[in-house]
């Protein structure tokens, strides 16, 4: 039944578009024949028809031509995350006894652990392996099928009759409380769904949808039997960018979007839900938690010709079993969230209560559904069956079959029903009854936030309630101040704690046990007891105990679990960047030790070793510190371990896989940050707001007092330059100069920046000087900090053109804030050194691991390869020695970087102005000559255009690196400053906000 939707479709637009996979577009006809030869070959295998095909696919080509093949084939498929954990994928295989396995590249080792563990023969379908890739031998004796194999078989999809009450998938999960569970959906449960939403919200052959969900989560199903029911078209973008879809829809012309609502809360923080953003969208479907009014409001400002669609559904009910559609009209105010509204066609809802009967009128009820899109009950669980599914007789009437849902809602006379939380969100906390979810309604509102979550801590008996809120324009104490408006007294919140962003599973909804954990890690930080009791001899099998559950705590809820560790692990397999030089850290701490070269512990048993031989103080030791004197000689050691031992030179620091996406700084896009001056807007990532006049003169007067600090010391930094030529070393061994002189105890931490930055600046551009044969004093700093160094690194008076890109290049560099800014909060904190301790070993990180040292590869790159004829031939040689091409080494940039375009169009306005075209002409062929080595796209980094610009200006190459450390010493400083104030460390990988701050900043 369900196949032949798809059939009929791919029988009615064979040359029309049926899905587009990271960019790669299917026909119909395409479609069709992967799912042809998959279900032939299925069908023909005589021990697994009919019966449970495991589908061990992500949201590939393979996965999407695997449902189709398995429902087409007669069988039930059953979708396993490729990366799940493997206790779970047994456990499911144990549970429906499979006939068969599909898998993709990734879901590869799935079919080998269900392989192994399989008491019958089984037919392993692997459509994108070649038989040299698989060792068949090992697989014995199941039937293992390769691509070779399937592209001989018939391609013509001809479903097999099916009964409607046979199964067409189960899905096993966890829901919102309890264990997972399997939940099997009928074949006529699924075409109801289908044909119901077609007649309601029909799509046309040319709608183009977009496809967020994983196969493991039910809202997949409607994305691909409502659209191909259609014969409309599937986007489905990359797994890392599901939550930033955004872009789909104005670059495909996407016209139908479904989604969970913290999508679209994420795609409003990161300000990708701007007016008509998403013009396209003629429908936008919601499903699986609450859509708040205000998100929903944004949501239609976004795409104002969109009807939303508020759907409502436990996977137990099909996809969705209610749904409002909503036109932007104003609603009660008793409506927080949009109403979930009426059942679709032949279904039934009720409201009942304890009795099991139904509620009087304007009562809150627990919601039962009734109809042909209900489940028969759990997958062989009849404790659970029990529980969930009912027989009731409702006013005297015949008994029927229902679900009882534990969500409640309450029945709004022209809205429908509107959901009031669930029966599991009702806690007590001293006696009184709370409803979780109308208290997150409140403070949603009281924070002016779309997105809040409640908790009662600790979780056995509660003695508080805590909300979490994504953090915004207002504060805390006005939060509190609204709740009191809001909720009664015994309702309101203890403890708000704000976030940057509050967790979500892959799914995109909110993850309440990651929330929960959070809370914990938070509530055992506060813990008065000076110290945790330690192991006072550890064993090597402590250590290594240790070492699992830091990686363990480090994944998400959802990911797979660390697997037991030998001996020769390389850490780097289990955890990135950050989180290796946490774990060393939190190693240190335990076992009160020191590290004192981070290089040679990257193995396990060499970690072990090191941990065991080592002695001296814990890094987290108390140390007396006067935090208001830089340059103590107290805090030397402490200072020569941020030069030295945070992995100084350690290259592959570099590669964490963030999300790419143009960031904000309290509100104001950097497309409109780079209109301002670069002074005003590092005063912005500081204290959130612009300059007066006053401010202005100020700060350019702390420059100039850095730089009369470098001028004071001219002989000894004219010597340092005659045996340190290497700009970075250079820099790093001038630093603690500065370090060294004695700043009044009453300046700010500011005054301490943007004197560093002055006094880095003058030693950058005397280098410079020297290196050309050059020996003057140089003018003082007026005005602007980027031109002065421009025209100190060139040698020359720049242009007015010249002057606004550099000016603009350095605002963006102090945006990017990442790895370096995070490194240097956790120096500040760990080490108790001052801040400017922070601020030098953030840039000796910044330098020596290349974050940011890519300016200088693609510098020299293009110094080498001298013409752009030459560039393929230095791409190819470069490929052939295994040398890295600068500026294609991040994982994230899968998708252009928006704020790479600013800088290409830069490079465009120098070249109107005369400037030499030849940089620019080199990374465009080296980009060319890239295309067919790299699956996502040929994007290049920030850092890479950086170069090209450089080059274009006339700085040397050598200076890519402190130019960019100069432009980003502006993010350190509110960086650090916000990990001291709050304690508490800034994912480096989302957009960060400042601190509001108070203080005179003239001291």
């Amino acid at each position: 039944m369900l196949a032949h939707l798809f059939a009929q479709s791919a029988q009615a637009y064979p040359n029309r578009p049926a899905i587009c996979v990271e960019s790669e577009i299917r026909t119909y006809a395409a479609l069709s024949a992967a799912a042809g030869q998959i279900c032939t070959c299925l069908r023909t295998s005589a021990a697994t028809s009919p019966g449970v095909c495991i589908l061990a696919t992500s949201r590939t080509f393979t996965g999407f031509a695997g449902v189709l093949g398995a429902l087409g084939a007669g069988m039930t498929y059953v979708p396993v995350d490729p990366a799940s954990p493997d206790e779970r994928a047994r456990s499911i295989a144990a549970a429906t006894f499979p006939a068969a396995v599909i898998a993709d590249r990734a879901g590869f080792p799935i079919a080998e652990r269900i392989a192994r563990s399989a008491i019958q023969p089984l037919v392993i379908v692997l459509p994108e392996h070649e038989s040299c890739e698989v060792d068949c031998h090992a697989l014995s004796p199941h039937k293992v099928y390769v691509k070779s194999e399937l592209r001989r078989l018939p391609s013509e999809f001809e479903p097999a009759d099916e009964n409607p009450a046979s199964l067409a998938y189960i899905l096993f999960t966890s829901g919102t409380t309890g264990e997972p569970k399997g939940v099997p959906i009928r074949q006529e449960s699924v075409t109801q769904y289908v044909r119901s939403m077609a007649s309601l919200y029909p799509l046309r052959p040319t709608d183009r949808c977009t496809q967020l969900f994983e196969l493991t989560f039910d809202l997949s199903v409607h994305d691909m039997f409502v659209t191909w029911h259609a014969g409309a078209c599937l986007f489905v973008p990359h797994r890392g960018r599901a939550l930033f879809a955004a872009d789909l829809v104005a670059r495909h012309g996407l016209t139908v979007w479904f989604s969970v609502p913290s999508v679209v809360s994420e795609l409003a923080r990161s300000r990708n839900l701007a007016p008509n953003a998403l013009q396209g969208l003629r429908l936008a479907f919601f499903c699986g938690e609450r859509l708040p009014i205000q998100l929903a409001r944004a949501m239609k400002t976004a795409a104002p010709d969109a009807l939303l669609v508020n759907t409502y559904g436990p996977t137990e009910a099909t996809v969705a079993f209610t749904h409002y559609a909503w036109d932007g009209a104003d609603l009660p105010e008793l409506c927080q969230d949009l109403p979930i509204g009426h059942p679709l066609p032949e279904q039934q809802v009720f409201l009942l209560g304890p009795d099991r009967q139904p509620v009087p009128p304007c009562t809150i009820g627990e919601i039962y559904l009734a109809g042909s899109q209900v489940a028969a009950g759990y997958w062989n669980n009849p404790t659970e069956t029990a529980a969930r599914f009912h027989n009731v007789s409702l006013d005297c009437k015949a008994s029927q079959r229902v679900y009882a849902t534990g969500d409640l809602a309450i029945a709004v006379s022209d809205l429908g029903l509107v959901f009031c939380g669930r029966i599991d969100e009702q806690v007590k906390l001293y006696g009184v009854r709370l409803e979780l979810g109308g208290i997150e309604a409140a403070v949603r509102q009281a924070a002016g936030s779309q997105q809040a979550a409640a908790l009662v801590w600790p979780p056995d008996y509660p003695t508080k309630l805590v909300a979490y809120v994504e953090r915004g324009d207002t504060t805390v104490v006005e939060i509190f101040e609204n709740c009191r408006d809001l909720l009664p007294h015994h309702e309101r919140p203890h403890e708000i704690v704000e976030i940057d962003r509050l967790p979500l599973t892959r799914n995109g909804k909110i993850d309440r046990k990651t929330l929960a954990a959070l809370y914990r890690q938070r509530a055992e930080l506060g813990i008065d007891e000076p110290s945790v009791e330690r192991h006072p001899l550890p064993i090597a099998a402590d250590i290594e105990a240790a070492v699992h559950a830091i990686l363990s705590r480090q994944r998400s809820p959802s990911a797979s679990s660390v697997p037991d560790l030998k001996p020769d692990e390389d850490l780097f397999e289990h955890t990135d960047s950050l989180g290796f030089v946490s774990m060393i850290l939190e190693i240190e701490e335990q076992f009160a030790i020191t590290i004192e070269d981070w290089k040679a512990v990257t193995r396990l048993d060499k970690l072990v070793r090191n941990v065991l031989e080592a002695n001296g103080c814990s890094i987290g030791s108390p140390v007396e510190v006067d935090r208001n004197v830089a340059g103590g000689s107290r805090d030397a050691p402490k200072l020569q371990r941020g030069l030295r031992n945070v992995v100084l030179d350690y290259s592959s620091i570099s590669n964490i896989d963030g999300k790419d996406g143009l960031l904000a700084y309290c509100g104001t896009p950097v497309d409109q940050l780079v209109s301002h001056k670069y002074i005003d807007v590092a005063f912005l990532l500081s204290y959130g707001r612009y300059p007066t006049g006053d401010e202005r003169a100020f700060a350019l007067a702390q420059l100039q007092l850095g730089q009369q600090c470098e001028e004071q010391m001219g002989q000894l930094m004219d010597g340092i330059a005659a045996g340190c030529p290497s700009p970075i070393k250079f820099i790093l061994s001038v630093v603690p100069l500065f370090r060294s002189r004695s700043i009044p105890q009453e300046v700010s931490h500011w005054s301490t920046a943007l004197q560093l930055q002055g006094f880095v600046s003058a030693a950058t551009c005397r280098l410079a000087s020297l290196a050309r044969g050059v020996r003057e004093t140089r003018a003082t700093i007026e005005r602007s900090l980027p031109e002065w160094v421009l025209e100190g690194l060139s040698g020359r008076l720049p242009s007015v053109v010249e002057k606004q890109v550099i000016e603009s290049l350095f605002v963006v560099l102090a945006e990017c804030i990442t790895n370096p800014g995070t490194f240097a909060a956790r120096i500040a904190t760990s080490t108790e050194a001052d801040y400017g301790s922070a601020i030098v070993a953030a840039l000796a990180v910044f330098s020596g691991t290349k974050h940011g040292g890519a300016t200088d590869d693609v510098m020299t790159m293009i110094a080498d390869i001298g013409n752009p004829a030459h560039a393929v031939d230095w791409v190819q040689t470069a490929q052939q020695e295994k040398r890295p091409v600068p500026g294609f080494g991040h994982r994230v940039f899968q998708v252009p970087d928006p704020r790479a375009q600013l800088l290409v169009d830069w490079t465009k306005t120098l070249m109107k102005a005369g400037a030499d075209t030849t940089p620019m002409e080199i990374m465009e062929k080296v980009i060319d000559a890239m295309a067919p080595r790299r699956r996502h796209g040929t994007h290049v980094n920030v850092d890479a255009y950086t170069g090209v610009l450089l080059t274009m200006l006339g700085v040397p190459r050598g200076y890519g690196t402190i130019v960019f450390a100069l432009a980003r010493m502006a993010g350190w400083a509110a960086h650090v400053e916000e990990q001291k104030l709050n304690n508490i460390m800034i994912n480096p990988l989302i957009s960060y906000r400042p601190r509001q701050v108070q203080a005179d900043l003239t001291k």
